[in-house]
Formats: C-alpha cells, sequence, structure tokens
C-alpha cells in the first residue's frame, strides 16, 4: 500500500507540473542507474530531456528502463556533448538533474561542479542532485554562486 501512495502522488506531481507550464526543459548531468532512469522517466510524461554523454562514448540510440513500476524505452534521446550544449540556442534549462557518482567529486567538487554544471544553468535554472556524499549540496552551492 505505501509504494501505490507514494508512486500515485509522484506520478500525479509529475503531471501536475507537466501540464501547468507545459513541457520542462530538463538537462541531465551524469546519465548513469540514476540519471537516466529519471531522465527517461520524465521524458515517458512528455518533457524535454536532454543527457550530457561525454567523451568518446558514443551517442545511444536508446535508453531502456528496467523497474518494478514498469519498464520503459526512449528511443533517439537527445544527447548533448558538453555542458553548454544542453541548452538550446542560450535558451535556459528549466531543471538540472546531477545523477554523478559522489567519486567524481574527490579531485575537486568546485570545480567538477563549475565545469559541467554552471554552463548549462541559467538564473531561473533549478539543480537537483541525486547523488549521495556528505557536502555534495554545499560544493553545488558555492560553485554556481548560491
Amino acid at each position: 500500500m505505501l509504494h501505490a501512495v507514494a508512486r500515485r502522488s509522484t506520478a500525479t506531481t509529475a503531471r501536475r507540473a507537466a501540464s501547468s507550464s507545459g513541457p520542462l526543459k530538463v538537462g541531465v548531468v551524469g546519465a548513469g542507474a540514476v540519471g537516466s532512469y529519471m531522465g527517461v522517466r520524465l521524458a515517458e510524461l512528455g518533457h524535454d530531456v536532454r543527457f550530457l554523454v561525454m567523451g568518446s562514448k558514443p551517442t545511444p540510440a536508446s535508453i531502456a528502463c528496467k523497474s518494478w513500476q514498469g519498464d520503459a524505452l526512449l528511443e533517439n534521446p537527445r544527447v548533448a556533448r558538453a555542458p553548454a550544449d544542453l541548452a538550446d540556442a542560450g535558451e535556459p534549462l528549466d531543471w538540472v538533474l546531477c545523477g554523478l557518482k559522489s567519486t567524481a567529486l574527490e579531485g575537486g567538487a568546485d570545480e567538477a561542479f563549475q565545469n559541467l554544471l554552471k554552463p548549462c544553468v541559467g538564473p531561473e535554472t533549478r539543480v537537483q542532485l541525486l547523488m549521495n556524499g556528505l557536502g555534495a549540496e554545499e560544493a553545488c552551492a558555492a560553485a554556481l554562486g548560491g
């Protein structure tokens, strides 16, 4: 019963956000298991989701999520090769989801957040960290000037 209530309230909240203001522009930095899952689920609800894929990794033809809540497949996901490319033509993102592993911050959290998040964050962009580790929120706020 607890799962059904949580699932319903989350889906209702997401639908309400999608219908009240139109599709949100969402960038996903750290498109591993958690970032990909959240991005695919948001795209499934009609939001404009873009995934950051850096380096020599190939552009995925699709992103699949398997879940007890139902499987999902996102064909031809929108992919950016640099953080600044997550926002189209200078149009800021509404949300940036950061699904990095906390080990990505070991070389310096401020530098990682400045290099990966700051180029795609506008004055009205909301940032949601989907990561564990102590001090990540504080480091992100300091790097983004918040």
